[in-house]
Parts: structure tokens; C-alpha cells; sequence
């Protein structure tokens, strides 16, 4: 009998991580998703830790499990009641009429395309917008199919949230409201191997981050490092499943952590210049 070699590695998050998961990070594999939820938690420790922002709320993969086939097959129907009761739960109580619109200027998807393609969906509640960002899109290339797919699945969010929310007092009214929201394609760095789960976690570390994604946002070498980087990474978060990331030394945590610090201060300073600016024309 063969033995099983395949080894929890890491369990932070409550997100088990097994050993084979973390050996596709070496093969240029499409990312499981339970790595890229651990990589979601990882970000939004590092932001709440550093400092607690209502720019971008990323919602993990674990949130609808969304594997799209085709704008036929997609029964938007069966997301409703698990929306509203997963968002409604992760509130509380005290919390249960709170306004994600309000709260949040941007709410993220990772969605999966035919089991074979990662990309992000993003509610702009600034600009009333649905932004997609794909790594495989170019101004020479368009998908009318899944753009209906992500607008239905993120219009139908909106109309629940807004519902669960009582920022709308009927149905009609909340549909109203999500069919303000316009799809758009955001051009992001292409991709330039099997690298779509990478590129996404790059552009959800941009949203953390409070920076605008564009097409030179980042290149094929950072895309590497990342990879790389994640590889060791959970490494060490399952060696100290509970110690706060300040307190990790010499190693990727606190590479990603100063990295989050130091790019979130040259934020906060590149506002103070534009607020002085301002104030002198």
C-alpha cells in the first residue's frame, strides 16, 4: 500500500494548507483557492494591524465557491439566501444594519472562470462602478459572455446587500440601485505563463494598499517574487500558527510587513502633499 506523503503544513486562519498545495506554488500550477484565502486573511492582518482602513474589503473565495461555465448555466438564484445570511452573521448583532456601501469605497471578488482562470471582480461604491480585472485582457480582446456573468453576480450582490442592509426599503428599490452600477474593464499587467492566481493576488494587494491599478502597476519579475515569496511564506506561518506577524523576525513575514508599512506611510504622505497643493492654488 502507498503511503500518503500529503502533510498539513500550515493552519492559520482557520485555512488548512496542505503540502501538495504549497508544491504548486513551485510548479507554476493554477492557485488552490484555500492559498489564496490564506493569502486574503494574511493582507488584511498586515492592514488592520498596521492601520485599520475602510478603502477595500476583500471577500474570500470561500464566500461563493464561484465556478462560471456559461452565462446559461449560472443560477443566480442560489446565491441569494447564502449572501444575505453569511453577510448578516459576520456582522453581529450591534453591526446588523450597517451599510457595506458606506463602509467600504471598494468591495473585491476572486472568481474562478471554468476551473481554469483567476480573475477579480470589484465593487466601485465611489464611482458606482464593476470593475474586472484579467490578466488574459487587452484592448484587443473583449468577452462580452463573461462580463454579463460577473455584472449579473455582483448586481445580484448589491440588490442583497442593500436588502440586508435597509438602505433599501423594497426589492425594486434595491434593484434600482444595483442597476446604477456600470461594468467596466480595467486593463491590468497581462500575464505571460499559467501565472492569472498571482497577478489577481497582486492587484488585491494593490487594493490594500489604496493604490490605483494600471496597466504598469507591476511587471513578470515581481509576479516571480510573489510566488516565490508565498512558498516560504506559509512555510513559516505554519511553523507559528499563533504568533502576531510584529513579532515574526528575519523571514518573509516581516518582509511583507515592512513592505506594507512602508508603502502605506508613502500613501499617507503623498496625501498630506496633494491636501497642501490644493490648499495653495
Amino acid at each position: 500500500m502507498q503511503k500518503n506523503t500529503n502533510r498539513i503544513i500550515c493552519c492559520r486562519y482557520n485555512n488548512t494548507i496542505e503540502s501538495s498545495l504549497v508544491a504548486d506554488l513551485d510548479s507554476d500550477a493554477l492557485l488552490n483557492s484555500r492559498v489564496i484565502d490564506l493569502m486574503i486573511d494574511f493582507y488584511n492582518e498586515i492592514t488592520t494591524k498596521i492601520k485599520p482602513s475602510k478603502h477595500a474589503k476583500v471577500v474570500k473565495t470561500t464566500y461563493w465557491r464561484v465556478i462560471i461555465e456559461s452565462a446559461y448555466s449560472l443560477d443566480i438564484s442560489r446565491y441569494t439566501d447564502y449572501s444575505i445570511k453569511k453577510y448578516t452573521s459576520e456582522l453581529g448583532p450591534s453591526k446588523r444594519h450597517e451599510s457595506i456601501f458606506a463602509s467600504y469605497e471598494k468591495i473585491a471578488f476572486p472568481i474562478n472562470l471554468h476551473n481554469a482562470h483567476w480573475i477579480l471582480a470589484v465593487i466601485n461604491n465611489v464611482d458606482q462602478t464593476i470593475e474586472v480585472y484579467d490578466s488574459l485582457y487587452s484592448e484587443k480582446s473583449d468577452n462580452l459572455e463573461q462580463r454579463a456573468i460577473i455584472d449579473s453576480i455582483l448586481k445580484r450582490y448589491i440588490h442583497d446587500m442593500a436588502l440586508a442592509s435597509k438602505i433599501c426599503a423594497s426589492s425594486l428599490e434595491a434593484q434600482t440601485l444595483a442597476d446604477c452600477y456600470q461594468t467596466s474593464i480595467v486593463f491590468c499587467p497581462l500575464q505571460s505563463g499559467p501565472d492569472c492566481g498571482v497577478h489577481m493576488l497582486k492587484n488585491i494587494e494593490l487594493l490594500f494598499l489604496g493604490k490605483k491599478i494600471t496597466k504598469e502597476s507591476y511587471g513578470k519579475t515581481d509576479v516571480m517574487r510573489l510566488r516565490k515569496a508565498m512558498y516560504d511564506l506559509i512555510f513559516e506561518l505554519g511553523l507559528h500558527e499563533n504568533r502576531p506577524l510584529i513579532d515574526f523576525k528575519n523571514g518573509e513575514v516581516q518582509k511583507f510587513v515592512e513592505y506594507f508599512m512602508n508603502e502605506l506611510e508613502s500613501n499617507k504622505k503623498e496625501t498630506l502633499n496633494r491636501t497642501n497643493l490644493a490648499l495653495l492654488v
